[in-house]
Formats: structure tokens, C-alpha cells, sequence
């Protein structure tokens, strides 16, 4: 039923959402939203939520109280001399009771069961945000790897047009006998090579598109929105550090390690008496026990001597003590993340400032050298040398706009933010 629910809501979002009927290229939110609406992880956590929530109802129905009726019909040999056992010794003895059974005290175990499932369905919460964060990481990778290779197409396109527009010119300089034949096949060269790494880039595209696919469960996969360079603006590292604790793996471990000290509770009420009511009411009893309608029974049981309840405290204290210094490295985990994704965006910023210098400088370079040419100052191999520079460079710029944004939505995921 929950399969056919899904499905019906993905049906509706396919053809009410506007944009299918735009056909638009789709952002990274749009591309996350669509996997984590067709990937199988988030239901999986859905489902452990509702495993909880279920223990949770049976723990709480062990402290209510439970009423049952109760059907007896004993069979036996018929005495020959019952006298004043006739009531036990009788062949047929029916009976019939109501009866309400409620636990008084269990050395609070109940309480502190519920309250640690309390705990682990809030976990279970968390760590269903962090199934959607690890899906985000590897949606993101697959988006920005297509992003990649657009903006490496894009460039290499724009180019291998310039490239081409060149080799033209060559043709009639050489036609007209101003250039050697070996600078024109030199050109012809550079952009069969060009067309080589172009026809490369749009193959690893489609592969690309395709991985994409599978997480958005699109086929084919639309097209994506093409980012321009980062803008954000970014904030000190010293509030990302203090987002950390909201992650939601931190949360879910400083959950488990109060999970874990309500164990120790738990085995600690072991050692407590055991207090259960029980209250009968017989509709229906034969012989001398047909006038008593109601009976009450207090049972009390004092634990004296049992060994293993000794271990088992041991046991959940040694797993507290495992929790919390588990909840203290995940903490510290979640910092480091922060600071080191931190640090490789700033520096992927520097690294882009560089290269968008360096691009613009190269191209520069290129424009002066081809001028030059016509006037004879300069050489086709210093046109072959710059175009080389201003090709190496756009790619390097481009790889590097691509990596700031992974860079800056790396440090979000990190700090448990992702959109």
C-alpha cells in the first residue's frame, strides 16, 4: 500500500509540477528532490521509524493494564465419595472469570524502556536525515561532474570555432604563399585534437547524464541548469563550527548515548522487587466456590540472588561508557569535516581568481600574437604556443569553478545543511 501511495504522489508531481511542462533545465534541489522521492534508502528509514514507534506501543501496553477472559472446563474421574470435596472432586467442573492484571512496580525498567525508545525513534529521525544527506553527497557528485563536462564542452567549443576561423585564414595565407604548409597541417592537427577531446567529453556527458539518471530515476535525464561561478558570500569558519552540532549524525549519536544511560536504568531495576495486581471476577463457578464472585491477588517477587543481573549492568555500563566516547569522536569528526572542507573551498577561491586572470591574460596573449601575424612580427608557432596557454587555462578555470561549488556544498553538508 505504501509502494502504491508512492507511486501515485510521484505520478502527480510528474505532471503537476511546471517543470516538466516548461522542459527546463534542472537545478541541484530539483535533481535531490527526485532521488530522494525514487531512492529506496529514504523509505528504508521511514519504515525503521515505524519498528520504534511499534516496540514503543508494545513497552507502553506492558504498563497498562490487561483484562482477558478466561474459559476452564476440567474433566476427570468421578470420585466414588466426594463428600465435602465435592467441588474438586466432581467430574465436570466449569468455570468462567474476568480478569484484570495490572504491573504495580518493576523497578521502573517500564519507564525507562519507554524512555529510551522515546530516544531511538528521535535517532532513528535523525539518521533518516542523514540517509538524505549521504543520497545528497552522491546526487551532488553526479550533478557536478555533468556541470563539468557542460562547461568543458562549452569551452572547448567555443574554442575549437576560434580554432577553425584560424585554419581559414591559413588556407587563404597559403594559397596566397604567406604561410608554410607545415603551419597549416600544424593547425589541422591542433584541431582534429580538439575535435577528439570534444567528441570525448560529450561521450563521458552521456555517461554522466546516465548516473545521474539512476538517482533521480529520470530516463532520460533532462537537462541540468548550468551554474555560473560561486557568489556566495562565506561565512567566518567559526560559524560553521558552531552549526556542527546540528548535524544530524551528531545528533543521532548524543541520542544513542542517552539511549545507553537509559540501559544502565534498566538494568539497575533488576534489582528491585517485582509488584503485579491481579483481580478476578467469576460470572460462572460451581460447588462451594459458586458464591465468591471477586478474588484480588498481590504477588511480590524479591530478587535475592541472580547472578547474571550483575553482569548485565556491567555490560550496559561498559556500553554507556562506549557511547558517550563515541558521541565525543563523531563531535570531533564533524569539526574536523567542517574545517577541512573549509579550507579547500578558500583556497579552490584563490585558485579561481588565478585562473580567471589567467584565462583572460592568455586569451589576450592570443588576440596580440594574431595581429602581430598579419603584420609579420610574430609566428605561427607562438599562435600554436598561445592557443595551447588559453586552452590549458579555460579548462583549468573551469575545473576549478566546478570545484568551488563542490567545495562550498561540501562545507554545508558538513555543517547539515543541504538544499
Amino acid at each position: 500500500m505504501e509502494r502504491i501511495n508512492y507511486l501515485i504522489a510521484l505520478f502527480l508531481l510528474l505532471i503537476s509540477s511546471p517543470l516538466w511542462a516548461e522542459n527546463r533545465p534542472l537545478n541541484l534541489a530539483e535533481c535531490f528532490e527526485l532521488a530522494k522521492n525514487f531512492h529506496e534508502s529514504i523509505p528504508l528509514a521511514v519504515e525503521d521509524i515505524k519498528q520504534v514507534q511499534a516496540r514503543l506501543t508494545q513497552t507502553v501496553g506492558a504498563i497498562t493494564p490487561q483484562i482477558s477472559f478466561k474459559f476452564t472446563e476440567t474433566i476427570q474421574e468421578k470420585a466414588s465419595h466426594s463428600g465435602e470435596l465435592e467441588t474438586f472432586t466432581r467430574q465436570f467442573r466449569p468455570e468462567l472469570s474476568l480478569t484484570l492484571t495490572q504491573p504495580i512496580f518493576h523497578g521502573l525498567i517500564e519507564f525507562y524502556a519507554i524512555k529510551k525508545l522515546k530516544y531511538e525513534k528521535r535517532e532513528k529521525t535523525w539518521l533518516k536525515k542523514e540517509a538524505e544527506r549521504a543520497l545528497f553527497i552522491n546526487v551532488a557528485e553526479s550533478y557536478y561532474r555533468v556541470v563539468f563536462l557542460e562547461r568543458n564542452i562549452t569551452t572547448t567549443g567555443h574554442i575549437l570555432s576560434v580554432l577553425r576561423e584560424q585554419l581559414a585564414e591559413l588556407i587563404e595565407w597559403k594559397n596566397l604563399g604567406k604561410v608554410r604548409d607545415a603551419e597549416m597541417v600544424r593547425q589541422q592537427a591542433t584541431v582534429a585534437l580538439l575535435e577528439a577531446d570534444l567528441s570525448k567529453l560529450k561521450s563521458e556527458r552521456n555517461v554522466a547524464y546516465e548516473v545521474l539518471g539512476y538517482l533521480t530515476g529520470l530516463n532520460p535525464q533532462p537537462k541540468i541548469l548550468i551554474q555560473s561561478p560561486l557568489q556566495e558570500k562565506i561565512k567566518p569558519l567559526a560559524e560553521y563550527l558552531h552549526l556542527s552540532a546540528n548535524r544530524s549524525d551528531v545528533q543521532a549519536a548524543a541520542l544513542r548515548a542517552k539511549m545507553a544511560e537509559s540501559a544502565v536504568k534498566m538494568a539497575k531495576g533488576e534489582f528491585f522487587p517485582k509488584v503485579d495486581l491481579e483481580a478476578n471476577y467469576y460470572p460462572y463457578r460451581v460447588g462451594f466456590l459458586s458464591n465468591i464472585d471477586w478474588d484480588v491477588t498481590l504477588n511480590a517477587k524479591i530478587p535475592l540472588l541472580k547472578l547474571d543481573n550483575f553482569g548485565k549492568l556491567k555490560e550496559a555500563k561498559s556500553k554507556n561508557l562506549q557511547e558517550q566516547l563515541r558521541k565525543q569522536q563523531q563531535e570531533r569528526s564533524a569539526q574536523n569535516d567542517i574545517r577541512q572542507a573549509y579550507t579547500q573551498l578558500m583556497g579552490t577561491l584563490n585558485q579561481l581568481k588565478k585562473y580567471q586572470q589567467a584565462v583572460y591574460l592568455a586569451k589576450k596573449t592570443y588576440d596580440l600574437l594574431k595581429a602581430d601575424v598579419r603584420l609579420g612580427q610574430a609566428t605561427q608557432l607562438e599562435i600554436l604556443q598561445a592557443q595551447k596557454q588559453w586552452l590549458d587555462a579555460s579548462w583549468q578555470r573551469d575545473q576549478a569553478e566546478i570545484q568551488a561549488w563542490q567545495a562550498y556544498t561540501l562545507l554545508k553538508l558538513h555543517v547539515g545543511v543541504f538544499e
